[in-house]
């Protein structure tokens, strides 16, 4: 596809995968690199293309992936009990770690007055509000691991179906589990 027919094709062309969008500049706004890219011949166009593409594919399918792979593995053919004994470990962990590590849980268990020690088991989980999609817009900083160094940080977003898209963030660990586990459905 040639620099032309990229740009004519509006925001759903390839070519257009480094658009970004500033809430305080409006939809029309483009970012340093979209302009950098769009000045490029095709040819470069499509080098910095499957370079994004190699990069995502390493990013989705790595090391991370194939570690998470051979932990869900582990339990194959595991007793039921196996299974729910690693998933209220793991469990456990997750909120031991959220309660010392992330702002927005910390102040909620206090406020609320959950035990993180008492989450133990899948049900126990009811005792923790839902987290709501405002919640996330407005205080995506305070979902975030204090420990987590911003360099780990992977910034993804939902598709927005049943409105305004969210903005998450995650890791290459965090990612590898998810396609590992879609993987082997």
């Amino acid at each position: 596809m040639g620099r032309a027919h990229r740009a004519s094709a509006g925001a759903s062309a390839p070519g257009r995968w480094i658009a970004r969008e500033s809430e305080a500049e409006g939809p029309l706004a483009r970012s340093t690199l979209q302009r950098i890219y769009d000045a490029l011949p095709g040819t470069a166009q499509d080098l910095v293309l499957r370079v994004a593409g190699v990069r995502s594919y390493r990013l989705r399918f790595g090391a991370d992936f194939r570690r998470a792979l051979g932990e869900l593995g582990a339990l194959d053919g595991a007793s039921a009990d196996a299974i729910a004994s690693d998933q209220e470990r793991r469990l456990r962990q997750t909120v031991s770690h959220a309660a010392a590590t992330v702002p927005y849980y910390r102040e909620l268990f206090r406020r609320e007055g959950i035990d993180p020690d008492s989450i133990r088991h899948i049900e126990d989980l009811a005792q923790i509000p839902p987290l709501e999609k405002e919640t996330v817009r407005m205080r995506l900083a305070d979902l975030v691991s204090e420990t987590m160094p911003s360099r780990e940080r992977i910034a993804g977003h939902t598709s927005g179906t049943s409105g305004t898209p969210l903005t998450i963030i995650q890791t290459r660990r965090s990612l590898g589990y998810e396609y590992a586990a879609a993987w082997r459905q």
